[in-house]
């Protein structure tokens, strides 16, 4: 049986300043979301963005707006991703930092958004910095929004650790299917979280492969996978200095080229999933979480290194 894979983008204008989160120009050329266009066009894959539509960046709007509009033309999956402090409380920039009144009205303010800017009505939902609580789910019930993924097992920020919702597995939760982000356990060495996010974001192209291996060998039904818009740039802590993160676009390509290679994996995106469970039961084998070593780890140091 194929692993289905997603590739999902936060797609966001975050703390840079411009749009530099979105385009990501460096030298006259753009290392944000037409570069992952590009890429995907390749090897004919479709990821998901979560797209933040909450943003205060006016004057970038509509250079945003076309940005989204060509990742629909490509045939892209665009979702809600919601940042709610744009729009609502600067104060306030999590989900689960607000009632279930609030949650309630910030999905549906996103989802107006949305049609008016794309021209589409999302289904699905991730919060940002993942910071979604149980009422979060009952907000996109609430909303006709039926699928989320903001879940990061162990991820402190995350408030469906309290209880856990789940941990890799996909679950149904009153008639909404949560997809959480993969994730692995790991020898912190004072360096990392013990639970990473499976992403060449972070962790090395080799790590990335063994762990969709084990994943598969396991018989995993769903990988997620995470990026954001500026993955492949880099930038001091000020934000005032900018340069391109060749390596990580190097990872991304080797990925992308082992999962076109391998008939082991599916790419399919967050809608193409949740569609493929609506009509069935998900597969609630085993939740299983990958632990990698400390070799692993030093190979991660290492990889940092280089960057």
């Amino acid at each position: 049986m194929k692993t289905l894979v997603t590739i999902t983008v936060d797609t966001e204008f975050s703390s840079h300043p411009e749009d530099m989160g979105i385009s990501g120009i460096i030298d006259g050329h753009s290392y944000g979301l037409p570069l992952f266009v590009k890429i995907l066009k390749e090897y004919d894959f479709k990821a998901t963005f979560f797209v933040d539509v909450y943003t205060i960046n006016k004057p970038f709007l509509k250079s945003f707006v076309q940005a989204i509009d060509e990742l629909k033309k490509q045939g892209h999956d665009l979702q809600l991703h919601t940042h709610p402090q744009g729009t609502f409380d600067p104060k306030r920039s999590g989900m689960k930092d607000y009632s279930l009144n609030e949650q309630i009205e910030i999905i549906k303010k996103g989802k107006e958004l949305f049609y008016e800017w794309f021209a589409t009505t999302p289904i699905a939902h991730r919060a940002g910095d993942w910071a979604a609580n149980y009422d979060t789910l009952k907000a996109l019930t609430a909303n006709d929004i039926w699928i989320d993924s903001s879940m990061f097992f162990g991820w402190s920020n995350c408030a469906l650790n309290n209880p856990a919702l789940t941990k890799n597995i996909s679950v149904w939760q009153d008639g909404l299917l949560e997809i959480p982000a993969s994730v692995f356990e790991c020898v912190p060495l004072g360096v990392f979280s013990p639970f990473r996010l499976v992403s060449t974001d972070g962790n090395s192209y080799n790590e990335t492969k063994e762990l969709l291996e084990t994943f598969h060998q396991e018989g995993a039904p769903v990988v997620n996978l995470v990026y954001h818009s500026f993955s492949f740039i880099k930038w001091n802590k000020a934000r005032t200095e900018y340069s391109v993160d060749q390596i990580r676009i190097d990872k991304f390509k080797n990925l992308m080229n082992y999962l076109s290679t391998n008939s082991n994996f599916e790419v399919k995106t967050i809608k193409d999933v949740g569609l493929h469970f609506k009509n069935g039961n998900v597969n609630t084998k085993t939740d299983f979480i990958p632990k990698r070593g400390y070799l692993a780890s030093i190979d991660r140091i290492v990889d940092r290194l280089r960057k």
